[in-house]
């Protein structure tokens, strides 16, 4: 095998420096740059295809004169203007951004597109949905240009477009009718075909007549063969150029064999003709993949819905008049108005106007929230009735909404264990199947040989490892529609797998099983002339003016009461006048050294001279779903439960004294916080909300950040509760748990379905169609069993 400088590849045209391979194809010496390309010419020669070197006209593209000419097409993907619609920038240099791949059929396609981009340099990362067809590129823009990405996927056989979700529902639109319409001619093919093939076996018919429905029945496989087909042969070439055995490889190889015998044998007028079980394989293989291709974009619409949140204009206010600007445009502190049934561009604080804000994309929770001016308002709510007018606090790019698509795309890009174990095994099962049809064909020849080449085709196509494929992708895609739409989204890849191993489950106290603010708890009245809403507005109007957290607990009492002469004393209390009155309110120690307070807690007395008039109990109270939420946890996943708190010992024992948590620690910094869960020798969900909590999160097997949660702390978190609902956890376990069983209950029926269907079809009781049959229905069967995971979960 020695190289020669001056040839490129016989078959792809790969240039010199990569050709190692030899062979004689039509009695000619020629060079090959691999093995695949090889064999592919052998395997025309021999079919007594050697015409097509013959008589084609100019050899294969060089792929670097293809790059050449291609990098023009697709150059305005390097304009900057036209990036910022679709590329986010991390910094000036780094990119990510998302794509729409078309072509894609198997796993196959998924390893191939990310093994070849992660090795040009300047992509540090590209995942690709199997699901929804989406690929995710974080790139080094000062190392490659975007235009050189998509040169190199068209390279690959593969177009890829800016992922839109507008234009996303046209390409699923032309997937299908392109789906269907080849679909349509396999089985109109294959009725007429099957009608010529009874015909010849069940009825006494003269030699002509039998020679007429034999052409009869070629003409009718020539659209089947040539269309209907035509995707699998696709594949199967762009795979065999990428020396990557896909699942189309066996596949076209199976339609092929049982084609190019018939038309010999049709135009000899010998042997048998197998026109029934190329148009009955072809179109079982269509409907099989059609169905999965339902299956999955169903699925796929759901998680992608988040998309379509965010309405595409805004109305911004300027100078008292109404502009409809892109949303993308806003910037902080615009106003914007948001009218009844449209949604919020961005983030913001209502200004004026009272509305009901529906959340329930967001949050899960299908009742709307009434809201008033200072409430904060989420990017993609609705507004279902009122005109309001917003303050922006976020521009779009940083909105919560932003965040979360964020998110999601690192979710998506970041695949479990047991999904690489099965895109990396794909193409060695291939090779496998390839080697025991080869086997099995030779082994029946010695036996039977009018029936060795079939039963080596039933081999080739009952095996094919779709199912296995399919098994762990459609299920962990269906989990993660159906906890969106009950405010949970995973947002690392690892999330589901962890959650479903946890056995310990670490609370943080405030913010996360408590409320985070204080409210008022009860007011006892000193003073006879003084009821509790006198003296709660007198306290709000106090409050107004100070920015201590305490305030926030008489918010919702303020009135119209004026205080002049405001005076704050930091840590102590306020004071000031209402009319000729003065009124303190604040610690009582303050006010009255030396008073007993009514009782453990946090006390506040309000006073007026030298007379107490009540005595106010702030705290920073349990959610409402907190005691559910920890009793689930505990009786229905049987987890061990854990509180860690900042606060003082006496108000942890207060919390676990309605909680009845199995261990508190309390007074814990950050850093004994890490320690704790360190020392956990089970694996461990932490549920947190504060910066404080960043380290705890990270080092847990799993994590959850509450909604209220800093952005950092959502970055760090593996799972995001967006509607702050503690009760929904214990459904998320439960949830992940299931998808764990569904995935191995998936992985259990394609291995056993293979050991059964493997030497059936080796002992020649499985004929091709019915090996189609059964390739299909064994990846519906998983694809259907993941669908079980969208239904909603009971507690």
């Amino acid at each position: 095998m020695t190289d020669r400088p001056d040839e490129v590849c016989f078959h792809c045209g790969l240039p010199n420096a990569t050709n190692q391979f030899r062979a004689t194809v039509l009695n000619e010496e020629r060079c090959f740059c691999c093995a695949g390309c090889m064999a592919a010419a052998l395997a025309i020669a021999g079919c007594g295809l050697d015409q097509f070197y013959k008589f084609r006209e100019n050899a294969s593209e060089n792929p670097e004169t293809f790059r050449r000419r291609h990098t023009s097409q697709y150059k305005s993907y390097d304009d900057p203007d036209i990036q910022d619609d679709f590329v986010d920038r991390t910094d000036p240099t780094h990119a990510s951004f998302t794509l729409a791949i078309e072509g894609i059929s198997c796993a196959a396609c998924v390893w191939l597109i990310e093994k070849r981009l992660l090795q040009l340099e300047g992509i540090h990362q590209a995942n690709l949905n199997l699901t929804n067809h989406q690929l995710r590129i974080e790139i080094d823009l000062t190392a490659r240009k975007l235009s050189q990405v998509f040169v190199e996927l068209h390279h690959l056989g593969y177009r890829g477009k800016p992922y839109q979700p507008s234009q996303q529902v046209s390409i699923i639109d032309r997937t299908q009718k392109d789906f269907l319409v080849r679909i349509g001619i396999a089985g109109i093919g294959m009725m007429q075909v099957m009608m010529n093939t009874f015909a010849i076996y069940l009825g006494q018919i003269d030699w002509q007549f039998e020679n007429l429905l034999r052409w009869t029945s070629l003409i009718l496989t020539l659209p089947v063969f040539f269309y209907s087909a035509f995707p699998f042969y696709q594949a199967a070439l762009r795979d065999l150029k990428s020396r990557h055995l896909g699942m189309d490889v066996p596949v076209s190889l199976a339609i092929i064999l049982a084609f190019v015998p018939s038309v010999w044998a049709t135009f000899t007028q010998t042997g048998e003709t197998y026109y029934e079980s190329v148009t009955m394989f072809t179109f079982f293989l269509l409907l099989g993949r059609f169905l999965e291709f339902r299956a999955r974009q169903h699925l796929a619409v759901s998680s992608n819905s988040i998309d379509d949140l965010v309405p595409a204009t805004a109305h911004v206010v300027k100078e008292d008049q109404l502009l409809e600007i892109p949303s993308k445009k806003l910037t902080v502190n615009d106003i914007i108005e948001i009218l009844p049934g449209e949604s919020a561009p961005a983030d913001g604080s209502i200004i004026s106007g009272q509305a009901a804000i529906d959340e329930s994309m967001i949050t899960g929770e299908f009742d709307p929230v009434h809201k008033q001016p200072g409430d904060h308002i989420l990017a993609g709510s609705t507004n279902t009735e009122g005109v309001i007018r917003v303050q922006v606090s976020h521009a779009p790019s940083s909105s919560s909404i932003s965040l979360m698509v964020r998110l999601l795309n690192r979710m998506e890009a970041e695949k479990p264990r047991i999904a690489e174990i099965a895109d990396q095994g794909a193409s060695t099962f291939v090779l496998v199947i390839l080697a025991l049809s080869i086997f099995t064909g030779i082994g029946w020849y010695f036996v039977d040989s009018e029936r060795a080449f079939w039963i080596a085709l039933s081999v080739l196509v009952v095996t094919c490892p779709c199912a296995l494929s399919l098994a762990t992708p459609v299920a962990l895609t269906a989990s993660s529609a159906n906890l969106r739409t009950e405010g949970i989204i995973a947002t690392r890849g690892h999330a589901l797998p962890a959650l479903a191993g946890v056995s310990e489950v670490v609370f943080d106290k405030t913010g996360t099983l408590t409320n985070g603010q204080f409210d008022v708890v009860q007011v006892k009245s000193l003073s006879n002339q003084w009821n509790e809403h006198q003296i709660l507005i007198t306290c709000a109007a106090l409050e107004a003016h100070s920015e201590h957290p305490v305030a926030v607990a008489f918010k919702p009492f303020i009135g119209s009461l004026q205080v002049r002469n405001i005076s704050v004393h930091t840590s102590e209390g306020i004071e000031g006048f209402v009319d000729s009155h003065q009124y303190r309110l604040g610690k009582p120690e303050w006010i009255r050294p030396g008073i007993t307070r009514p009782g453990n807690g946090h006390w506040l007395l309000l006073s007026s001279a030298d007379t107490d008039i009540a005595w106010i109990e702030v705290a920073d109270q349990l959610r409402p779903d907190a005691m559910m939420a920890v009793q689930a946890l505990k009786q229905k996943t049987l987890l061990t439960t854990h509180m860690l708190t900042g606060d003082r010992t006496e108000r942890a024992r207060q919390i676990n004294d309605v909680l009845r948590l199995d261990h508190v620690a309390a007074e814990q910094s950050p850093h004994t916080k890490v320690q704790y869960i360190e020392a956990i020798e089970h694996p461990v969900l932490m549920i947190g909300d504060g910066l404080n909590d960043t380290l705890s999160l990270s080092r847990a097997d799993v994590s959850i950040a509450m909604a209220s949660a800093t952005e950092l702390t959502k970055q760090t978190a593996d799972i995001l509760l967006l509607n702050n609902q503690l009760a929904k956890i214990p459904m998320a376990i439960i949830l992940a748990r299931k998808t764990q069983r569904i995935i191995r209950q998936n992985l259990a029926w394609g291995l056993i379905y293979n050991l059964i269907a493997l030497p059936l079809a080796m002992t020649g009781l499985i004929s091709p169609w019915m090996a189609a049959v059964g390739m299909s229905f064994s990846s519906l069967l998983v694809v259907l069993n993941a669908l079980r995971l969208t239904r909603k979960v009971q507690i």
